[in-house]
């Protein structure tokens, strides 16, 4: 979203965020893999599910580097709902989702395509309500959809 601009072709004003702040990274899949060199004590079932997970979050990684960001957070949504809150891949897979919705925000926003923006940013407000920079943009972009 580098360079984004404000409705008229005008660089975003002092007050609202600027492109680069709180972005997260939308690709490069996270391993499930426990770091410390154990198996984690998971079962071959269980090392199956964590196998699945990595290669559905490559394929994520791969739709996103192919500008396919739309039928990534579809996926995105779709692996939420096959693991429990609790697990570590529903935290992955939410963490994912919260990066590419702000990701796709904040290109929306730069577009000049607030709506789109806004709710984007209320869903990564819903999976995370502590993420600051989600809450600056959509106010931004709110007030700058009221001024139109």
């Amino acid at each position: 979203a580098e360079g984004t601009k404000a409705a008229g072709g005008q660089p975003n004003s002092p007050a609202a965020p600027s492109a680069g702040e709180g972005q997260a990274v939308a690709g490069g899949a996270k391993s499930v893999t426990p770091t410390d060199g154990s198996s984690g004590g998971a079962d071959p079932a269980s090392r199956g599910a964590q196998d699945a997970l990595e290669v559905a979050l490559d394929e994520i990684t791969q739709l996103l580097e192919a500008g396919q960001a739309d039928v990534a957070v579809e996926r995105l949504r779709q692996l939420m709902k096959r693991h429990s809150s609790g697990d570590v891949g529903f935290r992955l897979v939410q963490g994912r989702l919260v990066s590419v919705l702000h990701q796709r925000g904040l290109l929306r926003y730069g577009q000049g395509h607030l709506a789109p923006a806004i709710a984007d940013w209320r869903e990564v407000l819903a999976l995370a309500p502590n993420f600051k920079p989600a809450a600056r943009f959509m106010a931004a972009a709110s007030a700058e959809l009221a001024g139109r």
